[in-house]
């Protein structure tokens, strides 16, 4: 009997606690004051908003601007995890918490909404380009024109990757935009939401870019070829192109793009 008593209480200790721990978290962060914004938004279908929830939104747009970083930077603990995990297999109660992913969804779906006026949040987001998060990314293409300047000078960092990704960024930006991709709701739902899948006009623009009187944006771009061949466009016009800056004044240009013709061809 002892022994049960025993089991139960450290149940729930075990729930109780988290529950305290993540609620507190909750209270104190900039999206309690959104909460009532949140389960529209997250039932919204194809990333369509209703005027209503826009407005809203824009009313609030610093501080829906800073919740939206927030979530991008947002990681499972493995408390968390632990919980979920042993509500979903155990109680199956509505604790009303989300996974990262979810709450990566709903950022991007803040941003895209609020679009250039969250770009207050355009260092923020540069400094997660720089941390590898796609989140970054994706915040600066909603923000647009407004973000040109700060990503042209990411082309200049140190990390290729980093480069290469804010090589991408612009050609979305000064090109045709983005795609959309579909993935299942966890309700069964077809959801189409606008996606940064690298296109045939991306490399266009890429290959459009090595004509820049910035040696910065042609080696970047000439990164950025290297690490999407193959994946859109026409190879001959790739090889063609990386092939005019094989004498390009700047020596870091000519050893990417003899490094990138021989990916490519």
């Amino acid at each position: 009997m002892k022994s049960r008593k025993a089991w139960l209480a450290i149940a729930i200790v075990m729930i109780v606690c988290p529950l305290g721990f993540f609620g507190l978290q909750h209270l104190r962060s900039p999206g309690h004051r959104l909460k009532p914004l949140m389960a529209a938004l997250d039932r919204g279908n194809n990333y369509t908003t209703n005027s209503e929830l826009e407005r809203k939104l824009e009313k609030n747009a610093p501080i829906a601007t800073k919740y939206a970083v927030s979530l991008l930077k947002h990681e499972d603990s493995w408390a968390k995890k632990q919980l979920m995990t042993f509500n979903e297999k155990y109680l199956g109660l509505n604790l009303g918490l989300k996974t990262s992913t979810e709450l990566d969804r709903r950022a991007k779906k803040i941003l895209y909404i609020l679009g250039e006026r969250a770009k207050g949040a355009t260092s923020a987001l540069a400094e997660l380009i720089k941390s590898q998060n796609d989140g970054g990314q994706w915040g600066l293409f909603c923000i647009g024109d407004s973000a040109v300047p700060l990503v042209t000078n990411l082309l200049a960092h140190t990390n290729k990757d980093v480069r290469v990704d804010a090589a991408f960024l612009y050609a979305k930006l000064e090109g045709r935009g983005g795609h959309s991709t579909e993935y299942t709701a966890p309700d069964g739902r077809k959801v189409y939401e606008p996606s940064l899948v690298v296109a045939d006009w991306d490399i266009e623009q890429l290959c459009e870019m090595l004509e820049s009187s910035n040696p910065l944006m042609r080696r970047a771009a000439v990164e950025a070829l290297e690490t999407y061949s193959g994946a859109a466009g026409d190879d001959k016009t790739e090889i063609s192109a990386l092939k005019e800056v094989l004498d390009d004044p700047d020596p870091r240009v000519r050893r990417a793009a003899r490094k990138t013709l021989k990916t490519v061809e």
